[in-house]
């Protein structure tokens, strides 16, 4: 987690259980958390407790025009999730503190971020080689043929010139 930028291929929230005492010990989901409560929930607990998962797909999530993950994103989603990435990351990183554990994250180590960025600005072709190397390494994807896979979609969508739109978390 502290290496991937808080990020790794999390289940669905109603596939997450949690023991009653771990939930009252990090305590409720913080209010900032009104979209993607589970990326809160799955974010912390693995600096808390150990996390198990079980091999086989046993829910499914369906995806349409009004999910926050579709098939095809515009500037105007790539940028409300690098907000909410951006977001996700300082929260993260302030509760760490707040219970004086080690890490932070980083949104550089983010990969979809780092593919969101490159998407949005453009990058030249000796930035989408180290954009394909960090994917390549990328510890928020266990799986490597899903993050073979993971690599070369994002750079069928990383042009030269990108799709329009500054980065808004650095435009702050």
């Amino acid at each position: 987690m502290a290496r991937s930028g808080g990020r790794w291929p999390f289940p669905m929230t109603s596939a997450v259980s949690v023991r009653r005492s771990l939930w009252q010990r990090i305590g409720d989901i913080p209010d900032s958390f009104r979209i993607s409560a589970d990326a809160w929930l799955v974010g912390i607990y693995p600096f808390f407790a150990r996390v198990a998962a079980l091999p086989e797909v046993l829910g499914f999530y369906l995806i349409h025009a009004n999910n926050w993950y579709r098939a095809q994103d515009d500037a105007e989603m790539l940028q409300k999730r690098m907000v909410h990435w951006a977001a996700t990351v300082a929260a993260s990183n302030e509760f760490l503190i707040t219970h004086d554990l080690p890490h932070r994250l980083e949104l550089d180590d983010h990969f979809p971020y780092q593919v969101a960025r490159a998407r949005l600005e453009g990058a030249a072709p000796s930035a989408r080689l180290d954009l394909l190397w960090n994917g390549l390494r990328d510890p928020g994807e266990p799986n490597l043929a899903r993050r073979i896979l993971d690599c070369l979609r994002a750079m069928q969508q990383v042009s030269s010139a990108g799709i329009g739109g500054a980065d808004p978390v650095r435009a702050r």
